[in-house]
């Protein structure tokens, strides 16, 4: 009996759990992410100042303080980590920024001293300091003494947490400018759909899984956030699993291990070379069969004109004729029905010449038997003239069955100009805070415009490109708040809540529809 997790994995055919906290080899790293930074590397070339980077949990604060540690220069930045959980008191800090850099003393003054050192030798210390919401308020003084620094020895203190240590941070500075706070935005909605694309990939599958209503759905859910795009992600997934939806075909695909499916390639291709050679043998053994059949006929020809010219080498006239006259019977006794055709012809001709016997002994020579025998191997070519002939009668009924297909080039002119129809100015008019209920997207204008017709007024749609491509994304009503939407939800027709429809801000919904001009 498979476990939940392996149920899971097995019904989507990945390899892990592309939505677990950590998954080995992600290094998903956005626009917005590598602009921050760039400014944290500034502020510690050109500032003192203690630098806090802001975030709720899973904003992805340690992939850009591992991104922070792994974009500076070995040669002029040395980089010393440590983690809030395990700092509980003054000597675990400085024991830690010791041992970074090669030493063993917890006292403050010496510690200066080896950072004065690495200063000496052209470095700088970077102290990164991830989870930094667990150090007690004990330890917040001693991280500002570190960051003011003491002669050379100035380290440059980098803090990661939440809005919460912030405002620790702003008590104890009081109204002195002691530390400079970066706050992190969330993912705009074509970063999580690429940021679900490379967990999936590592996971042996791709974005279809999900669909275009699933996506919207994650997105407005997780509000951007990494750790909650992988918490609603999941859910989802698993919903729609437990509703018995089947995978997408990239999912069945990514199913099967890609070691059996080498070994099924290997297989296929031997079978297939047996195949072609078994073929191609059973094709020589045809051939040399039908070569075999066409040499009988050529054969007691070839006998009886060597026999008479042996037998007298300055033949009479009616030993020539004596073969002509039994050439007919051995052609159609051996050959089949098309080759005697051609043989006939030439034995009548020769039958009005034995009339006059003197005159006819000059042109001796030219009836020699030779003529027959080349006559019916040459007969198969001519006899395939007449199947050649018809083929340029036959293309000329083809004319009139392609003028047909031109015409229905309006009808397509007609298509684009539906496309092109929307309601964009009426969602611009709309109030940003205000809400509409999302209920299905759409890959066809048309389509999207015929739900808008059988459905009444309260339904208007929109166009907006996901990867590139257009959608048309249909919603419903307009609403002060989200829950006012979300109770819409119940005056929907079935068909529309089975989609699980959700609030969505006409915020969004301008940005969209700006976004796709």
């Amino acid at each position: 009996m498979l476990h939940a997790d392996d149920a899971f994995l097995d019904h989507y055919g990945f390899a892990h759990d592309p939505f677990a906290a950590r998954v080995p080899g992600m290094k998903f790293f956005p626009a917005q992410r590598k602009t921050v930074l760039s400014q944290l590397h500034h502020l510690a070339r050109y500032s003192q100042l203690m630098l806090l980077v802001s975030g709720p949990e899973g904003s992805g604060k340690t992939l850009l303080r591992k991104a922070l540690a792994g974009s500076a220069n070995k040669d002029s930045v040395k980089c010393v980590v440590l983690s809030g959980r395990g700092l509980m008191a003054s000597r675990d800090v400085l024991m830690g920024i010791a041992q970074g850099l090669g030493g063993a003393s917890s006292d403050l003054e010496e510690v200066f001293e080896q950072i004065e050192q690495l200063a000496l030798t052209g470095q700088e210390l970077y102290l990164l300091v991830d989870e930094a919401d667990d150090l007690p308020d004990e330890l917040l003084p001693l991280l500002f003494t570190l960051a003011d620094g003491q002669g050379q020895a100035r380290p440059h203190v980098f803090l990661f947490g939440t809005a919460a240590l912030a405002a620790r941070l702003e008590r104890l500075a009081g109204d002195q400018e002691r530390f400079h706070p970066i706050t992190l935005a969330p993912y705009e909605y074509e970063d999580t759909c690429e940021y679900l694309a490379q967990r999936l990939k590592a996971a042996g599958a791709d974005l279809d899984i999900f669909s275009e209503e699933q996506l919207e759905h994650i997105h407005e859910e997780s509000g951007g956030w990494p750790g909650l795009i992988n918490q609603v992600a999941r859910e989802a997934a698993i919903d729609a699993m437990q509703d018995g939806q089947d995978a997408p075909e990239a999912g069945r695909k990514a199913r099967f291990p890609i070691k059996h499916l080498a070994m099924v390639a290997v297989i296929a291709l031997g079978v297939g070379a047996a195949w072609f050679m078994q073929g191609k043998s059973g094709d020589d053994v045809v051939a040399t069969q039908s070569s075999e059949l066409t040499l009988p006929p050529v054969t007691p020809v070839v006998e009886a004109t060597v026999e008479p010219v042996a037998a007298n080498p300055e033949p009479t006239l009616a030993e020539v004729s004596e073969p002509a006259q039994q050439e007919p019977q051995v052609q159609f006794d051996g050959v089949a029905q098309p080759l005697p055709l051609p043989v006939p012809t030439q034995p009548i001709e020769r039958s009005a010449t034995p009339a006059p016997a003197e005159a006819a002994s000059a042109p001796e020579p030219a009836p020699v038997v030779v003529e027959p025998s080349a006559a019916p191997v040459a007969a198969p070519v001519v006899a395939a003239k007449p199947v050649v002939e018809p083929a340029p009668k036959a293309q000329e009924p083809a004319k009139p069955v392609a003028t047909p297909v031109a015409k229905p080039a309006p009808v397509t002119a007609s298509v684009s100009a539906v496309a092109g129809e929307g309601h964009e100015g009426w969602y611009a008019a709309q109030a940003g805070g205000q809400y509409a209920l999302q209920v299905s997207a759409l890959s066809s204008a048309v389509a999207a415009k015929a739900v808008v017709a059988k459905e009444g007024a309260q339904f208007r749609f929109y166009r907006k490109l996901v990867s590139g491509k257009p959608m048309f994304v249909v919603t419903y009503g307009q609403f002060a708040t989200a829950l006012e939407a979300k109770q819409a939800v119940a005056k929907l027709p079935a068909q529309y809540q089975r989609n699980k429809p959700w609030p969505k801000r006409f915020a969004d919904i301008q940005r969209e529809i700006r976004a796709s001009r």
